[in-house]
């Protein structure tokens, strides 16, 4: 492993460590008060944001080894379970603009994203973990792939929303917040 490549480059490893602990807590999500997963995606976010805009840019040499392996029961199953978790809180208004002379407000899921962003980090790991350099160079790049178009926006626009549920709603639902 020679850190000068990309490949192997400290970034690509700092995204690791914080894209496993957050797909091991999505795992496990069910087990966590709403509290808990408010707390952790207000202080996780932020730096899976950061550490995916450090990514190195890599052109694959084959980009035929690129693949996915999250399956649409996985992301279904923590997308329920997280919207049961979130409740009314799920959704978010975000003003989008389309067009500079016209904005438009679109609802958003936290569920939706958080889910999204999993199975992004999820397929990076995995590629990642794959013996080959063609893998792991795929993995990084199609990790900073959907950083740019993807992952990364959804992080930006799920912010707000979380840091006003913790310091600005105080949902009813939610003890803990009420109590501060």
């Amino acid at each position: 492993m020679n850190p000068d490549d990309p490949v192997f480059n400290r970034k690509v490893l700092d995204l690791i460590t914080v894209a496993h602990d957050y797909c091991l807590f999505m795992e496990k999500v069910d087990d966590y008060p709403i509290v808990d997963i408010r707390n952790y995606l207000h202080k996780v976010l932020p730096l899976l944001y950061l550490k995916g805009s450090l990514l190195p840019e890599i052109i694959p040499q084959n980009e035929e080894f690129s693949e996915r392996f999250v399956l649409e029961e996985e992301w279904e199953t923590l997308f329920n379970i997280l919207k049961t978790k979130f409740g009314k809180t799920d959704l978010f208004f975000h003003i989008h603009p389309i067009d500079p002379q016209q904005d438009t407000i679109m609802k958003l899921s936290v569920s939706e994203y958080c889910a999204d962003i999993y199975q992004d980090l999820k397929d990076f790991l995995f590629l990642y973990q794959k013996s080959t350099y063609t893998a792991k160079e795929n993995a990084v790049f199609q990790c900073s792939e959907l950083f740019k178009s993807h992952w990364g926006l959804r992080i930006a626009e799920m912010s707000a929303a979380i840091h006003k549920q913790i310091f600005v709603e105080k949902p009813a639902e939610d003890p803990y917040i009420e109590s501060i």
